[in-house]
């Protein structure tokens, strides 16, 4: 619900957003609390700069794998967001200087693995130390860490990751059910059966034994 507000979706969309959530969860270091805690701080951000869920939850779930998570996740990528939207004089002339541009020709933010990519490109010639300065300056000190991790894990591990969560439909359905198809997954289920007995029973009951 909350990822569902944070990018001004329907609830008709919530289906596909527990898909996608539990793709992300079960392709990455992550979880489906730690992603949805992550877009309360990044949603907002993401969606005015017209990054949409699938890839903002990819690249949450490639932050998880460096073991950037939860509100740490949301924030990191939520700055490095920002300082692109906004850039300061500095971070701006290093830009200009490696050739990294995030926006299109029309002004529109490129797609996150995109961007990665481009990212990749203009910082593959620099020494370790010279890449980590350079981040730091387009990114600043909260978010360099993060923009490292999805710079190494690679933009095509970030475009693959977008794209199944893109056709993540019935996911969270079938692993519902994978999860249930065993001993203990059928307990579960006559438990929550007892369970609406109880309440209905209660309903039923409730007069007479007031």
């Amino acid at each position: 619900a909350g990822t569902l507000r944070a990018f001004g979706l329907e609830a008709e969309n919530a289906a596909h957003i527990a898909d996608v959530l539990a793709v992300a969860a079960s392709a990455t270091n992550s979880d489906v609390a730690g992603l949805g805690e992550s877009m309360k701080y990044v949603g907002p951000a993401a969606k005015a700069l017209g990054i949409d869920v699938e890839q903002t939850t990819a690249a949450l779930g490639m932050l998880a794998n460096a073991n950037i998570k939860g509100s740490q996740a949301g924030t990191t990528l939520r700055s490095a967001l920002t300082r692109l939207a906004k850039p300061t004089k500095q971070s701006s002339d290093m830009m200009k200087r490696l050739g990294f541009n995030a926006f299109d020709s029309a002004g529109k933010m490129l797609p996150m693995h995109e961007l990665v990519r481009n990212l990749q490109k203009s910082t593959s010639g620099l020494t370790e130390q010279q890449r980590a300065n350079a981040m730091a300056t387009i990114f600043g000190q909260e978010a360099m860490s993060g923009m490292l991790a999805l710079v190494e894990q690679g933009p095509d591990a970030l475009k693959d990751l977008t794209q199944s969560l893109y056709e993540s439909d019935g996911a969270a359905k079938q692993m519902a059910e994978t999860r249930l198809d065993n001993l203990a997954g059928q307990m579960t289920i006559l438990k929550s059966a007892v369970e609406g007995m109880k309440i209905e029973l209660g309903e039923r009951l409730a007069p007479y034994a007031k």
